[in-house]
């Protein structure tokens, strides 16, 4: 039993270690959408930059919401590394979302969340 809980911890610590390395990818993903939107203003191709930069956001918000039910394996003593590259990514969405026209968030939310399709359904 005692053999149990330490490699829980090791995979534990293991599992948070990496997910602690990705608050430089997230802050170097923050800057790569900040510079293309930039870019998108200097060559007056705005109209296109907001459709590439709802996608990216779509794909940005579906890894955060992935992340965040990994993190619930992780045990809660070592979770908060996982909740604050969740929280960045929620806030990086967020924060650019507003540069895009109004979309009603229920579309947003089926577009950032969509239904699961089991192997049954499939096929």
């Amino acid at each position: 039993m005692d053999r149990m809980f330490t490699r829980q911890s090791s995979q534990d610590a293991r599992i948070a270690g990496r997910i602690s390395g990705g608050l430089l990818q997230v802050a170097m993903l923050e800057y790569s959408l900040r510079v293309d939107r930039v870019l998108a203003v200097a060559s007056e191709t705005w109209g296109v930059s907001e459709v590439t930069l709802q996608a990216e956001l779509t794909a940005i918000e579906r890894a955060g919401a992935l992340l965040k039910r990994k993190a619930s394996f992780i045990s809660i003593e070592r979770r908060s590394s996982a909740q604050s590259i969740v929280e960045h990514l929620e806030t990086v969405v967020h924060q650019y979302r507003r540069l895009l026209p109004s979309v009603p968030e229920q579309i947003v939310a089926r577009i950032a969340d969509p239904p699961l399709i089991s192997a049954v359904d499939a096929g």
